[in-house]
């Protein structure tokens, strides 16, 4: 579960296009609970980008991997870096941050 989103909170949201549904309406709806948006996105200039605080552009070149998952690669290798980064400012252990990971897995 997560809790509930409010001023103070950092909302990150990812889409390659910027123009995904579910995550667009969800990070709206953040930011009308005062939460700081992140946009992580291919396209800064998108639905998600305006309704962003901040816009982390990822622009990737076309790719020949399946359904151009090339967004996704650089996705996944850029948020690890960012949780470690994060984790060692606020001094969280590996055990600590293993143990707030997703547990629907």
């Amino acid at each position: 579960t997560c809790p509930a989103v409010t001023t103070g909170d950092l909302f990150v949201a990812c889409s390659g296009s910027g123009e995904t549904g579910t995550t667009c309406y969800q990070a709206e709806k953040a930011a009308s609970h005062g939460a700081t948006v992140l946009a992580v996105t291919a396209k800064a200039a998108s639905r998600l980008g305006t309704v962003a605080n901040h816009v982390l552009a990822m622009p990737t070149a076309p790719s020949e991997q399946l359904g151009n998952s090339r967004y996704e690669h650089v996705l996944l290798l850029t948020l690890d870096t960012l949780a470690s980064l994060v984790a060692a400012r606020v001094g969280a252990s590996p055990e600590q941050v293993w143990r707030r990971r997703a547990t629907l897995e």
